[in-house]
């Protein structure tokens, strides 16, 4: 797990124009509280036992179906007693 301080830092987001020209933008973010964040790749079984669902492998995940995957984990996962309770995944 990584730790993150808070802090505010400019980010870029490449935006793709419909003619296939790349175009970048600078944003400014802010995080208030500290986190600690987990990478960990997904695997498509976990994906299905979680889910309750088959995908394609490779296939792309909205911002939503990533959040609601971190929500049924931790609940999956609070019934197994391998987190504590006021634990969430994220």
């Amino acid at each position: 797990m990584i730790y993150i301080s808070p802090a505010t830092v400019d980010i870029t987001r490449e935006n793709r124009e419909e003619q296939g020209e790349n175009k970048s933008e600078e944003e400014e973010v802010s995080l208030l509280a500290p986190v600690w964040i987990q990478f960990a790749p997904v695997s498509q079984k976990a994906w299905e036992i979680i889910m309750d669902e088959n995908r394609e492998t490779n296939t792309m995940f909205t911002w939503n179906d990533a959040m609601s995957f971190c929500k049924k984990l931790t609940a999956y996962n609070r019934s197994r007693k391998s987190i504590p309770y006021s634990a969430t995944l994220r």
